[in-house]
């Protein structure tokens, strides 16, 4: 039932302005594979249709950065048991409002970040309403020629959704970068992931990049150590200063500063 071969077809329309945009998307059998927490991971088959995003890019206010987005979208799931079954939910409705900030200050050659995602998502069943705060607290500093950073990630949930693939769950991690030059355009990244809840190393990310002045390539493999975890393979290409990129799947790295729009 689920390793057999499907279609899995997707379709976006993007509108662009100056200080905003709205895109449209549909999307059918969408496969997911979610690690919530160090003990829960979903696996389940999404359709989407339509999902509407209108948002911002990235905006100065201040010495810090913002953005804004509203999503409207139709969503059914399909969730893997554990026994191996499918389990088919009913359509559902989904309003998510949400704000991210992202400040950052020089000092010499240690830079401390701050990156705090707010989201509230309304559900059309019984009045539900979930609310999740995001924050990242690091720095990024330099020891020689080796790049290091060190961050502190912790999630805030109150409230429950009427949909099992978006419930999200409370943690806590710590992690670890540590980046080496290969010459002037090649570097390897260790990142490391601990999670302070379950008291494990929860991850490691291994990447080989290679930047100039004109593009960036990525490729990446993470060694996940959760309970039902999987290992993956990503890769990136991207051009520099820019947030124009090719990719098979998102990969989040704490580290990553957000690329604003002037």
């Amino acid at each position: 039932m689920w390793d057999e071969k499907k279609f899995r077809p997707s379709l976006s329309l993007r509108y662009e302005r100056p200080y905003w945009f709205a895109q449209l998307n549909w999307r059918s059998n969408q496969y997911m594979e979610i690690q919530k927490n160090a003990d829960y991971q979903y696996r389940g088959q999404l359709d989407t249709g339509p999902e509407l995003l209108v948002g911002t890019p990235w905006f100065k206010g201040g010495e810090a950065w913002y953005r804004v987005s509203a999503l409207w979208g139709s969503y059914r799931a399909s969730t893997i048991l554990e026994h191996g079954t499918e389990e088919t939910e009913p359509w559902r409705n989904r309003l998510k409002f949400t704000a991210e900030s992202y400040l950052e200050s020089e000092w010499g050659s240690v830079t401390p970040f701050l990156n705090i995602n707010a989201s509230t998502m309304f559900y059309d069943e019984d009045d539900m309403r979930q609310d999740v705060l995001n924050s990242i607290l690091g720095l990024r500093y330099n020891l020689g020629g080796v790049k290091l950073g060190t961050a502190y990630a912790r999630s805030w949930v109150s409230g429950e959704t009427s949909m099992s693939w978006d419930k999200e769950f409370e943690n806590e991690r710590i992690y670890q970068m540590l980046e080496v030059p290969f010459g002037k355009y090649l570097y390897f990244n260790v990142l490391g992931g601990y999670d302070l809840n379950a008291s494990i190393l929860e991850e490691m990310n291994y990447t080989l990049r290679y930047l100039n002045d004109c593009m960036v390539w990525e490729l990446t493999y993470r060694n996940d150590r959760n309970f039902g975890g999987e290992n993956k393979l990503f890769f990136k290409i991207g051009f520099t200063g820019t947030a124009l990129e090719l990719k098979n799947e998102e990969h989040f790295n704490p580290f990553d500063a957000p690329v604003p729009q002037n």
